[in-house]
Parts: structure tokens; C-alpha cells; sequence
């Protein structure tokens, strides 16, 4: 279990690095811990703002039990294993430790030059696999310096930023250049 103050903490992150958004793709929160927190700190400002960006999960494990906690958050919900040819529309893409779907979130940005923000909790899925059988010493950095290097290879401005909460906490931040 991760530390419970990061859905928190990355929402914030968020909200003040990212302030035209109106459609947030959540990849990989069945449990809700970052569309909850996002939907509670955009509620808070929603009298300040003319517009309060929607929130779209997308995940393979959301129980009925996650959706009825939710019921009422004008959060979309699909059940379903995230993709890179997705067809789903937004403004921001974000993984918060997104296990097999990180390398799907970033090919997803690529492919449609959108903005987006993955922590990555472990080394799995697209590139992740390869990138294990390459190396018999695998860290989370060196993980992270793949997809780094990846979106700037893509024409993307990347900044990585360690978050105050433990456990994996570096976000990787990539905005396609002009």
C-alpha cells in the first residue's frame, strides 16, 4: 500500500502545473486515490473558476464497491486496460504508480502530442519487460531515464520532480514542444 497522502499531493502538483485543463485522464486509479483528490481540489476552487476540468478513469480492476464510493463525483468511469491507441479525448494525461500501463500513457502522449504526468512505481508492461531482460540490475531511475529520454527523443520538454510523500515519488512531467 502506498503512502495514503499521495493522491493528495500529486492533485496539488497538478492543479498548479497544468491550469488549462479541462478533461484529466486517470490511467490505472481503480481505487480512485487520484481522481478522488483531483475532483475534491477542483470542487473546492469551482466558485473562482469558470471552468472545472471533467475526470475520466480508466482501469481494468474498478470494483462496484470503488464506483458506488464514487457515485455522484461526475467522475467518468471505464473498465477497461489503458492502450496507447486509445481513443479517449483529454487534456491531460496522469499514472500515478500506473504498474504495466506507464509505457502506454507515455506512447499515448507521443501519439497525441499531449501534455502528461506519470510517477512510475515499478518496471513492468511496454518497454519495462525489455528494459528487465536488458539488464540484470534494474532501478526505478534507470527506468525513469528510458521514458525520459523516450518523450525528448518525441519533441517533449521533461522535467522530473521528486514529490513529498514515500515510496516511489519522482514524477516525470513532458509537455510537447511547439
Amino acid at each position: 500500500m502506498g503512502d495514503p497522502k499521495r493522491g493528495k499531493i500529486v492533485s496539488k502538483f497538478i492543479k498548479k502545473n497544468f491550469r488549462n485543463v479541462a478533461r484529466i485522464l486517470s490511467v490505472a486509479d481503480g481505487n480512485f486515490v487520484l481522481a478522488k483528490e483531483l475532483y475534491d481540489e477542483y470542487k473546492k476552487d469551482k466558485k473562482k473558476r469558470s471552468i472545472s476540468p471533467s475526470i475520466v478513469v480508466i482501469d481494468p480492476i474498478i470494483t462496484s464497491i470503488n464506483v458506488k464510493r464514487m457515485k455522484g463525483s461526475e467522475i467518468a468511469v471505464y473498465k477497461k486496460e489503458f492502450k496507447a491507441d486509445s481513443d479517449l479525448e483529454c487534456d491531460l494525461i496522469v499514472g500515478l504508480h500506473p504498474d504495466s500501463a506507464t509505457g502506454e500513457i507515455i506512447d499515448f502522449a507521443i501519439r497525441k502530442r499531449m501534455q502528461c504526468v506519470v510517477i512510475p512505481c515499478c518496471i513492468l508492461g511496454k518497454y519495462g519487460d525489455e528494459y528487465s531482460k536488458q539488464n540484470n540490475h534494474c532501478t526505478l531511475s534507470g527506468w525513469i531515464d528510458i521514458l525520459q529520454r523516450r518523450l525528448e527523443k518525441s519533441n517533449f520538454q521533461v522535467s522530473i520532480i521528486q514529490l513529498k510523500f514515500s515510496g516511489a515519488n519522482y514524477a516525470i512531467k513532458a509537455i510537447p514542444k511547439k
